[in-house]
């Protein structure tokens, strides 16, 4: 009964310790060397009834969440949204053209990278869900393939995976043969090729200082860390094949996202694994659905929202996200 009572109140401190770090972006050794998974972690479904989520981002502003639902055909591809106040969820596109990943920048601009026959990442319109503008089409007038992913640093530049997932070949147009990641800079208009070459690049993340931008290798079954600064590429973490699972399926490595204290979430079939920032494993977050993508967000952003198969999920974690 005393284990239980002390276990309470250090989680409790924890957490306030958590929110104190969001508020104010500091990081004690305290909190840095402290395992961000609650040893008794509960995994809530926020939404289900979908095919295949993915993309999830939190909008502070609203309180709401965003994801994409990928069907068969880009056409048939949807994005939701749900007021988590009111748990109420909306339809908001019903012909999103293949949008997979999605982010806010700095300024609330909503951007999608979209793989159907746009083959682009756009700025989706805040009140209808249609596209805004064209940010990142072409490289050196050759086309994008399926862009997957995105992630934003504090400068507003855009970076985006190009894989070959869903990939449709379109009359009139010449593609990029190498599957890599691109750098957009909003301010100047011009895409940057990062000089990695990439199996199947997939989910990426910065690290909180965004000296370090992670990758991961769904093929290879690898995440892959690039100092931005160096320009040097690592192997950060080989992720392990468990029963029933197969090097380069979909979902092996797949979606990422990082906290405060630089521990990255790796999603992967039924499970998110929890790393350290020396690589070193934390442990896992088991699902009973497979699990796609995730992103934090909640109001101490503590929580970290998970798409998966069918549904979309949530977990209180003890640590807030970058």
């Amino acid at each position: 009964m005393l284990d239980l009572i002390l276990g309470e109140k250090l989680e409790k401190i924890s957490v306030i310790l958590s929110v104190f770090i969001f508020h104010f972006g500091c990081v004690s050794t305290n909190t840095a060397s402290q395992n961000p998974i609650p040893p008794n972690y509960i995994i809530r479904t926020v939404s289900t009834g979908h095919n295949f989520t993915e993309g999830p981002v939190y909008s502070h502003k609203l309180n709401h969440l965003y994801f994409s639902d990928l069907y068969s055909s880009p056409k048939t591809d949807k994005i939701f949204y749900i007021d988590l106040k009111s748990k109420k969820k909306t339809t908001w596109v019903t012909n999103s053209d293949g949008v997979n990943g999605l982010h806010f920048d700095n300024n609330g601009k909503l951007i999608a990278a979209r793989a159907g026959k746009a083959q682009s990442v756009v700025v989706l319109d805040r009140e209808t869900g249609k596209t805004q503008e064209f940010l990142a089409q072409s490289f050196k007038n050759l086309s994008f393939k399926a862009p997957n992913d995105i992630e934003i640093d504090k400068k507003n530049n855009v970076y985006f995976t190009d894989p070959k997932y869903r990939f449709k070949q379109q009359k009139n147009k010449s593609y990029l043969i190498s599957r890599k990641v691109y750098k957009f800079n909003q301010k100047t208009k011009v895409v940057e090729q990062l000089s990695f070459s990439f199996s199947q690049p997939n989910g990426l993340v910065l690290s909180p200082d965004q000296n370090d931008l992670y990758v991961a290798d769904s093929q290879e079954n690898l995440i892959y860390k690039i100092n931005l600064e160096t320009n040097k590429q690592s192997v950060f973490f080989q992720n392990s094949i468990s029963s029933g699972e197969t090097r380069g399926s979909a979902g092996v490595v797949d979606g990422l996202a990082i906290d405060l204290n630089g521990n990255l979430y790796v999603t992967g079939n039924k499970r998110i694994t929890v790393l350290k920032p020396t690589g070193e494993v934390w442990g896992e977050i088991l699902f009973s659905d497979k699990v796609t993508n995730c992103a934090f967000g909640g109001k101490d952003n503590r929580t970290l929202f998970v798409t998966g198969t069918h549904s979309v999920y949530s977990v209180k974690l003890l640590v807030p996200g970058a």
